[in-house]
């Protein structure tokens, strides 16, 4: 079960109780809770969890916008092997139900010097083209209400056209943290979530002459990357002397129930690919590939 109630939080004898807000909070808070600022930047966001020295489990995350913050730290947890849980409700909802709140946050959690390795498997750093984005158009509290459980959870997805026995697919876009969570919550664990634009680079770059970028490593997938940028003159494939072209980026069928992402969605950048098809006698460092800004966390 990855959803937790504010009353089930009593029987906890420990917890680490993470509030994440979208910049500075004032407002009132769970006792014991610890605030986390969203730093608009997903790579950054990901380092700055990887860091926490976290001793009491499980994590609790809850924030005050519709779990949108609180589910992409919750599958972030995830990878790194934490016990976690989100927080059905918000702080109105916890108002309501007679919780007691306070102003003051428990203050930061210590960090450690060496960050937790994330388990790529849970939480993929690159976007695949098989990968599906679902929206929602129904806030989590305002449809559900306090009666959380698998029925209104199963009409929640099914009235936002979400198929309930979803899984074993890769999830992104901005709500693919909790449409996840609430996949998982229904038994559905073979889904993966990508979250945004962020990359571990696990080879030896090279360095480019365009600033701020670098070249991708022949085969590999990126995201966020650039359109080819010829530093020199375009390279000639030996078996037919004809120029090294890109390849063409597939076209992405829908699946009933979703919608590819665009430009306008913040969690969407283009996709490319570096080249594929490499002559047998030339290594990686003949081919240039792609020029890439991604975020090296």
């Amino acid at each position: 079960m990855c959803f937790i109630n504010v009353k089930e939080l009593k029987s906890l004898r420990t917890k680490t109780l993470l509030f994440f807000s979208q910049g500075p909070y004032f407002g009132k808070l769970l006792p014991d809770s610890h605030i986390i600022e969203y730093p608009l930047e997903l790579s950054i966001f990901i380092r700055e969890l990887r860091k926490l020295d976290i001793t009491d489990f499980p994590v609790i995350c809850y924030d005050n916008d519709n779990l949108k913050i609180a589910s992409l730290a919750f599958w972030i947890f995830e990878s790194l092997g934490y016990s976690v849980y989100l927080l059905y409700g918000n702080i109105s909802t916890f108002t309501d139900l007679g919780e007691k709140l306070q102003d003051t946050s428990k203050g930061d959690l210590p960090q450690s010097q060496i960050l937790m390795e994330i388990d790529i498997n849970k939480l993929p750093n690159v976007k695949t083209y098989d990968s599906v984005v679902f929206d929602l158009s129904q806030p989590l509290y305002k449809a559900i209400g306090t009666e959380f459980n698998h029925q209104t959870v199963k009409k929640y997805l099914y009235d936002n056209n979400i198929p309930e026995d979803f899984d074993g697919f890769v999830l992104s876009g901005q709500y693919s943290g909790l449409i996840g969570a609430l996949l998982k919550y229904l038994g559905n664990n073979s889904n993966k979530i990508f979250l945004g634009e962020w990359k571990d680079i696990d080879f030896n770059r090279r360095v480019s002459s365009k600033p701020e970028t670098f070249y991708s490593a022949i085969g590999s997938v990126y995201y966020d990357a650039e359109d080819v940028l010829t530093d020199e003159e375009p390279q000639k494939n030996e078996v037919n002397n004809t120029e090294t072209k890109r390849p063409e980026t597939p076209e992405l069928t829908k699946t009933e129930g979703s919608f590819i992402e665009d430009k306008a969605n913040p969690y969407s950048t283009p996709l490319m690919i570096a080249k594929l098809s490499i002559p047998p006698e030339k290594n990686d460092n003949d081919i240039q590939g792609y020029h890439c800004k991604c975020q090296v966390i």
